[in-house]
């Protein structure tokens, strides 16, 4: 019994660091971090538009949900940023058991 108890819990520490590696986190690349964010059509008024940015986050774990929005939100401004946009307008945000999904607009901004 003892041998079976303690398989199983050897089993469950392989299952949460699985499930644990999904969580990784997405940085600001050099360009991101000059992208705005913004859901205020106002501010992208006289732009540019350059393209559509799509970005997802899976956290793999519930109460992760905070990880998965910052992760999302770094990814779509990083996008925005290789395609040459400051500024991006989100247009969608969804929330699912399996993460984040970020639409949005990508705009350059004098």
């Amino acid at each position: 019994e003892r041998f079976s108890l303690a398989k199983n819990m050897k089993g469950t520490i392989v299952i949460l660091v699985c499930f644990i590696s999904l969580i990784s986190c997405v940085s600001l690349s050099e360009q991101g971090e000059k992208v705005l964010l913004t859901s205020d059509p106002q501010r992208i008024k006289g732009c540019q538009y350059v393209g559509q940015v799509v970005s997802t986050s899976s956290w793999g774990v519930i109460g992760a949900t905070d990880e998965a929005y910052d992760n999302a939100t770094n990814e779509l401004r990083n996008k925005a940023g290789e395609m040459g946009a400051n500024v991006v307008r989100t247009i969608d945000i969804s929330n699912t058991m399996g993460g984040v999904r970020m639409l949005g607009e990508a705009f350059e901004c004098e």
